[in-house]
């Protein structure tokens, strides 16, 4: 009988403060957290989604009900392992369940059913967003999806993150987010702190643990089933996709290149849960925003940096903006708190992660990391002046593109041109302005009027120079030349007024 115990079994990357990459089971992962530095994978997608798992497994094995008990922890500089290994116990009282291969529980899976998934059988391919199957063939990956054959390291990995960044279509229904939204973690100096900060105390009237997390959820997945509420653990672990591996013969993997005794050729792949209940749930590591829609998610788009998002990744949390309201992501906002208590100010850093898509189909994936002042997300009123000077920076580029268009220059100059812009920009923005504004004295009555003078005149500076840049580069030929002045005269005029500051 073949077995692959998560537990036990290396799978999860990690590296430690050498640089060293090695594998981890589950439990040897949490052990020596405090003396690694963190999981390390070349995917996005899996990369969050080992997070993500292990940050439930954490919160249903410790139950910490405050912030206090999540300080308790830190204090301790290691994670209670006997709790860990009596919560396993607890887990197993019906059976393994941390098995990949277990015919009865397979972990994050559904047991074999002949009459479900004799006829759903299909390529390993589907459980990795960026290789080619179905919609997504031949868009990340020119290997066909039946050559597909992964170790079960991989299919560990996978599970963990094709639940999270499903989108609707004919697999299935989207995840629990509805479209990958962007997800967000706080970062820390090690595993312990980057497991420790990201485990949120709910707030919201949503049950802890019924259902239960996957792992302990005895109810079989029904394809296509609707369901209306979940619980806040479960939630994390939610099954958008009815999954059964089926292993076979080992060789190679061909996503790692490895040999392996035992690969996954063929899976039971189809339709899972589909969530309707999405007003009830809060997801803590995703951004939101309300406006005269609702609230949703907020998702990454093509060709739209992070940073550009900054507003409701890390800044604002119920704040009225631009007749939105942004809510960061419920970790970034106790981590303020936690951050307090712990005296740890200076920076805030977070890991950002998401997947751009069109309806089922996979664009672009984007991972990156953001450094905020923690004075900014402590202090409102910092945070909304750096917030609307953003925004600034978005109407500027989109006047200084349409002023572009104008020249008739083509509709890739101008995409270019804008990356160009928004790359000398961030800089400036995240570098020197950011830094004045924490540093700012916000006792004086013209503290905001004197930032934003300063900042504006060096935002005009660079936007000028790096305009006449884009307008050479056209060329000289009379009708370009007659375009540019206009462009320029159209263009000069809406900085000025977007510039002032009085």
């Amino acid at each position: 009988m073949t077995n692959f115990n998560v537990l036990t079994e290396p799978w999860i990357p990690i590296e430690d403060f050498h640089g060293h990459i090695k594998e981890y089971g589950i439990l040897e992962a949490l052990e020596k957290a405090h003396e690694l530095q963190g999981i390390s994978d070349s995917s996005p997608l899996f990369h969050y989604s080992m997070y993500r798992l292990l940050i439930a497994f954490l919160t249903d094995a410790l139950r910490p009900q405050s912030v206090d008990d999540l300080l308790v922890i830190y204090n301790a500089g290691k994670l209670p392992m006997k709790r860990i290994t009596q919560y396993i116990k607890e887990c197993e009282v019906d059976g393994t369940c941390f098995d990949l291969f277990d015919p009865v529980r397979p972990f994050l899976q559904s047991a074999w059913d002949e009459q479900l998934d004799s006829k759903a059988v299909r390529s390993v391919a589907l459980l990795v967003h960026d290789l080619p199957s179905g919609n997504n063939a031949i868009h990340f990956d020119h290997r066909l999806q039946d050559t597909q054959a992964f170790s079960p390291q991989i299919c560990a990995r996978a599970l963990c993150a094709v639940n999270v960044f499903c989108t609707s279509g004919l697999q299935g229904p989207s995840g629990i987010n509805g479209a990958p939204p962007w997800y967000v973690l706080v970062s820390g100096k090690n595993l312990l702190e980057r497991l420790i900060y990201n485990i949120w105390i709910p707030v919201i009237e949503l049950p802890l643990d019924v259902p239960p997390v996957a792992w302990r959820n005895g109810r079989p997945v029904k394809p296509g089933e609707q369901v209306d509420q979940t619980s806040y653990l479960y939630g994390l672990t939610w099954q958008a996709r009815r999954v059964c591996l089926l292993p076979g013969e080992g060789g190679t993997c061909t996503y790692s290149g490895r040999k392996s005794s035992v690969l996954v050729r063929k899976i039971a792949f189809q339709k899972g849960w589909k969530f309707e209940g999405h007003r009830l749930w809060r997801d803590p590591h995703v951004p939101r925003i309300e406006n005269e829609r609702g609230i949703s998610t907020v998702k990454p788009k093509t060709g739209r940096a992070a940073w550009r998002d900054l507003g409701p990744l890390m800044l604002l949390y119920g704040k009225d903006h631009n007749k939105a309201r942004y809510y960061r992501p419920e970790v970034i906002q106790q981590y303020q708190h936690l951050a307090r208590e712990i005296e740890r100010g200076g920076w805030v850093e977070a890991e950002i992660y998401g997947i751009v898509t069109n309806q089922a189909k996979y664009i672009s994936w984007i991972q990156d990391r953001l450094g905020i002042d923690y004075r900014l997300v402590a202090d409102e009123t910092r945070a909304v002046l750096f917030q609307n000077e953003l925004t600034l920076i978005e109407t500027v580029n989109f006047e200084l593109k349409r002023a572009l268009k104008g020249t008739l220059a083509p509709a890739a100059f101008c995409e270019q041109a804008e990356t160009i812009f928004l790359g000398q920009i961030r800089p400036h923005f995240l570098g020197g302005f950011q830094e004045e504004v924490a540093l700012a004295d916000v006792s004086k009555p013209d503290w905001r009027e004197s930032l934003k003078e300063k900042w504006r005149n060096q935002l005009k500076k660079i936007t000028r120079r790096m305009f006449e840049e884009f307008l050479d580069k056209l060329g000289t030929t009379a009708g370009m030349l007659e375009r540019a002045a206009k462009a320029r005269r159209y263009f000069y005029s809406k900085l000025n007024k977007l510039l002032k500051t009085t």
